[in-house]
């Protein structure tokens, strides 16, 4: 394992550090402070006074799970194989002396609370895990926790196979960390049964793939907000069309009602003209019948005074022939009843037909008043139709109105969102150029550390050969102090151009807020204009 690889940490926390051995390769990396964590008490005794002259280094021995409470051990007579799980079958192939203890319970203290308490600060720490029935468990405890994110160095000692029943298989606990950001960078194979594997995460990639998830989001909802606002013009062309469509079948209904208006104007002046004519002819009819009368009333007049002058007749003759007389007066009494009749016959004909005309005259009257309130009625309706229309014009006007003006509150809000995006891509595309050269400026200063070693060892090479030449060593010591110099200046200048570019890191995280922020007011403000609007 190339711990050189890695210049120095602010924290090392160690679970599971049994009989040190791992952890003694670990320390060779300068560290601020060493925190670790044994569940055993004896082997934890023996790390303390193994590494007693590491004042950066606390032991504690306790047993750390993903939660506190109490937990049952599996006990074995070689220490470091105890676990807060039952063992398979293979581990007691893998170690054939391997014998079961009687298992006991042990108090378990929250890993995330105990990491809390410690107060990690930034990235620049490394956990070491020796702990194969619970590596996975504990790592997804400390993501969920958001401890994770707080380590830049993870050194895992695992096995292929799940020695435990609670253990995951390798492939999935290096998936799962290769989920969260963290690359398998070295694998150390020297206890094959146990190898013990480097993950690296790049705290500055994973920003800058969380801001290129986060343009691409973004960049999919304008995409949306625009496939909306094509929809709402779709609808407010199709609207328009309903509108035109609906104005037209108006005007036709209009026009109808207007032609309907007109035939009952006409229809009604046609029978007004037949109810006059029918009263003229009545009119005739009862001149008629008038003048008819009057003949009949004259002629019964004349037949009155000729029947007088025969009286008379009858009479002067009535004593020269006085049966004559008798017979005549008889005949002449019988003739005066049946004028009589027939006048009263008369009288009662004119009385009826009389009653029949003023019937006829009151049956038009009727229906002249009946079919002008039906035109009444029908121009009443036909106004009422045409105020409804010309209401329905008016509120199709409005909608027109005010679908014009959403849909250039959407043109504007649209521009901004675009705006916003070109600047942001402009500054990704900006820290994407500053991220690369700075990663060709690490590959060059990597290269330069690697052809400085190499001159080191060569160097140790020669000075071991030629001890005896002190003037040439102390050339050569000067040459590698020299060299050591430039390489910490450089260093020290990659640290500054490291915080210059977490800086521009920072500067897009702040203008990504602000566009996180910008669409929120906007999902507020106008909701509609995320929402498929109805057809009107």
């Amino acid at each position: 394992m190339q711990w050189s690889s890695i210049p120095s940490v602010k924290q090392l926390i160690a679970i599971g550090a049994g009989t040190g051995d791992v952890l003694s390769q670990c320390l060779t990396i300068p560290a601020d402070s060493v925190t670790v964590f044994e569940a055993d008490a004896t082997l934890a005794q023996q790390l303390a006074k193994q590494f007693a002259g590491n004042k950066a280094l606390n032991v504690k021995a306790h047993a750390v799970s993903d939660q506190a409470g109490t937990a049952v051990m599996s006990c074995f007579n070689l220490a470091q194989c105890n676990a807060l799980a039952p063992a398979t079958a293979l581990l007691a192939e893998l170690f054939p002396g391997l014998k079961v203890l009687p298992e006991k319970e042990v108090q378990t203290l929250a890993l995330a609370n105990e990491l809390n308490a410690i107060k990690l600060h930034g990235q620049q720490n490394m956990l070491l895990l020796e702990l194969p029935a619970q590596n996975l468990a504990l790592l997804t405890h400390l993501a969920e926790t958001d401890i994770l994110q707080h380590f830049s160095h993870l050194v895992v000692q695992h096995s292929e196979q799940p020695l435990y029943k609670s253990a995951a298989p390798l492939n999935e606990l290096t998936q799962y960390l290769a989920a969260n950001g963290f690359e398998l960078s070295e694998t150390d194979n020297s206890d094959a049964d146990f190898p013990l594997l480097r993950f690296y995460r790049d705290a500055q990639a994973q920003q800058l793939k969380q801001a290129n998830q986060r343009i691409a989001e973004l960049t999919t909802q304008l995409e949306t907000e625009q496939q909306q606002r094509q929809q709402a013009k779709q609808q407010h062309d199709e609207a328009l069309n309903a509108q035109s469509t609906t104005q037209a079948e108006l005007t036709k209904q209009l026009d109808a009602a207007k032609q309907q208006l007109d035939a009952a104007k006409q229809q009604f002046a046609n029978e007004q003209q037949q109810g006059e004519q029918a009263k003229a002819e009545l009119a005739k009819q009862f001149e008629a019948a008038k003048q008819q009368f009057a003949t009949e009333q004259q002629q019964s007049e004349q037949a009155k005074a000729e029947l007088k002058k025969q009286f008379d007749a009858g009479k002067q003759q009535l004593d020269s022939v006085k049966q004559q007389a008798s017979a005549d007066k008889q005949q002449a009494e019988q003739d005066k009843t049946e004028l009589a009749k027939q006048l009263e016959a008369a009288k009662q004909q004119l009385a009826k037909e009389q009653q029949q005309s003023e019937q006829a005259k009151a049956e038009l009257v009727k229906q002249l008043e009946a079919a002008k309130q039906q035109a009444e009625q029908a121009k009443v309706e036909l106004a009422k139709q045409l105020q409804a229309a010309q209401q329905q014009v008016t509120a199709l006007n409005n909608t027109q109105t005010a679908l014009n003006t959403k849909i250039a509150d959407s043109d504007s809000q649209s521009k901004q969102l675009n705006t916003a995006k070109a600047e942001l891509e402009q500054e990704l595309k900006r820290t994407s150029q500053s991220l690369k050269q700075e990663s060709e400026l690490n590959q060059k200063h990597k290269s330069w550390a690697e052809t400085l070693k190499t001159q080191n060892e060569q160097l140790n090479k020669e000075l071991k050969e030629q001890q005896r030449s002190s003037q040439l060593s102390v050339k050569l010591l000067a040459k590698v102090e020299a060299d050591a110099s430039e390489l910490r200046g450089r260093y020290a200048q990659l640290l500054k151009t490291e915080q210059e570019l977490r800086s521009l890191i920072g500067e897009l995280y702040i203008k990504l807020s602000a566009a996180s922020k910008f669409y929120n007011q906007l999902e507020q403000e106008h909701p509609e204009l995320l929402e498929v609007k109805p057809a009107r």
